[in-house]
């Protein structure tokens, strides 16, 4: 089987397009707190902002334990690892809290693409099936990668996306995350890929927080290193703030220093980590197993083993080191009991 870096060989370029998701987000549920920062994407209107407030994280969380591959496909698309993963991208471990945890973190104290990172987040939240999440996602993980890569070459078109086999990773090229102008083009015999230009002089090169590649056949296409926490160095490509953040498996989490760093994104033929800054959020990085989360100096944590435990229609959860309880029906769900793979969960 190929690797997945195989999938983007061709950079990928993020374009900004206006926020469609809901304007109105949710209160906390059950009289809890609402975590996170302020304005639209979480609580304290003074403090930092997190991706979403409580009820819209839980909502979306649902989502993705519903959803067999979603988890795997925000973190491709986002460098957020709301589940574990294995070297494709595709879940293997699914804890609520957890997921949780991440879309409440008063982010855009630690991210530095804050915003970018949060308008593909915006994208996702109001989506209420699988196809639709994924249909707004840079990356796709297939359900079925047999049923997409069966008898098809490693790579091809279909419109303006790019398939990738046998793993089965759909990049859609006009999207988020992808230049402007950005579509699917041949480069080399029998390989394809997302791309904005053709190209003359092979060189890397950062253009308004871009890292845009012209590959050895021609064709200019790039990523908007912000997205997974990173910035722009020319030469080099997307950079943490320690350097080159290279890394080797698909979904491995590390703390490296005070920063969480998640082994997300495949670019011009390498994978790279994306970072969050947990000490400027207030926090430490903490490593839990195979984790590596931005965790408060105090409190619970989500895998804690009375988390993530039903009683009725009501979760008890951690978020951000709060003990907290959710009551599914606010959401017009119930409460599901952990199976092997998954913790209890609103679904």
């Amino acid at each position: 089987m190929r690797s997945l870096v195989a999938f983007a060989a061709i950079p990928l370029v993020f374009t900004a397009i206006a926020c469609t998701a809901f304007e109105d987000l949710e209160p906390a549920a059950g009289g809890s707190p609402p975590v996170g920062g302020g304005g639209s994407g979480g609580a304290e209107p003074d403090g930092p902002r997190s991706l979403l407030p409580l009820l819209d994280a839980a909502n979306l969380c649902s989502l993705v334990f519903r959803c067999p591959t979603l988890g795997g496909s925000i973190l491709l698309s986002t460098g957020l690892p709301l589940v574990q993963t294995d070297d494709n991208a595709r879940p293997t471990v699914w804890n609520y809290s957890a997921c949780i945890d991440w879309l409440t973190a008063p982010l855009e104290a630690g991210h530095s693409g804050f915003e970018d990172l949060r308008e593909i987040v915006l994208r996702i939240a109001p989506t209420t099936t699988c196809a639709d999440a994924a249909s707004v996602l840079p990356f796709d993980v297939a359900e079925d990668p047999p049923a997409l890569c069966t008898a098809q070459p490693p790579e091809r078109c279909e419109s303006a996306d790019n398939v990738s086999c046998p793993n089965g990773v759909t990049s859609h090229c006009e999207g988020l995350l992808f230049a402007p102008g950005s579509s699917c083009g041949a480069s080399l015999p029998g390989e394809t890929g997302c791309a904005s230009a053709s190209c003359t002089t092979p060189e890397l090169k950062c253009n308004n927080g871009y890292a845009f590649n012209c590959s050895a056949d021609g064709l200019k296409s790039g990523y908007l290193c912000g997205v997974f926490g990173l910035s722009c160095a020319d030469g080099v490509g997307c950079v943490a703030a320690a350097g080159k953040p290279s890394c080797t498996t698909i979904g491995t989490q590390a703390c490296v220093g005070a920063r969480s760093r998640t082994c997300a994104i495949s670019m011009f033929g390498e994978l790279l980590d994306s970072e969050i800054d947990c000490d400027a959020m207030g926090m430490t990085c903490a490593p839990a197993g195979t984790t590596a989360r931005c965790a408060p100096p105090t409190g619970c944590s989500p895998y804690d083993p009375d988390q993530n435990v039903c009683s009725g229609s009501v979760i008890s959860i951690c978020a951000q080191g709060v003990e907290r309880t959710i009551d599914c029906t606010v959401l017009g769900k119930q409460c599901i009991s952990a199976s092997t793979s998954q913790s209890a969960h609103c679904n």
